[in-house]
């Protein structure tokens, strides 16, 4: 078993603590706190990876564990924007969500569909409400690349080029 193996199992727990509230019956305070062990986790993973020798892993092998911990940092971000926008965000929310994931449009990592696809719409979500049309429009030009057949993101970003006055590319 892998540290790589271990973050994914972590992963799951974060994914149905964050995206199952507030259904699941838990409180913002305890997504909270998982988030918080997650983030733990993949600091010590990633100290436990770094301390590995090229006698016990191939440099491949580090590399590939190293990913998975890139991968698990990104998955938090998106889950903490998540938490974020949850209960009615204020300014201060939205600029922490842009924060976390305005680098996801030129990272290079995998991510789940669900987590990419995820990250967008809160990203978009976030600009959209401090009106911010021209970011909206631009963020869901990356979705679209992505997700090219996804109806929710072709009429988002159909609105979000009308609203920031671009109807050439809104239809």
């Amino acid at each position: 078993e892998t540290i790589k193996d271990d973050l994914l199992l972590y992963e799951q727990v974060v994914t149905q603590v964050v995206y199952g509230r507030p259904d699941n019956g838990i409180s913002q305070e305890e997504a909270k706190k998982t988030l918080q062990d997650y983030d733990e986790a993949i600091d010590s993973s990633h100290r436990r990876i770094l301390a590995l020798t090229t006698e016990r892993v191939s440099t491949q092998q580090r590399q590939q564990q190293l990913d998975g911990v890139e991968t698990a940092r990104w998955v938090a971000s998106v889950a903490r924007a998540k938490l974020l926008s949850d209960d009615e965000p204020g300014v201060a929310d939205q600029q922490a969500i842009i924060d976390l994931l305005e680098p996801l449009l030129t990272a290079n990592v995998k991510l789940a569909d669900r987590t990419r696809r995820t990250g967008y719409l809160l990203l978009a979500a976030a600009y959209r409400a401090l009106d911010e049309m021209d970011q909206v429009a631009s963020v869901m030009n990356f979705a679209l690349k992505d997700f090219p057949g996804d109806e929710a993101i072709i009429a988002e970003s159909g609105d979000a080029w009308a609203a920031a006055g671009n109807l050439f590319r809104a239809y």
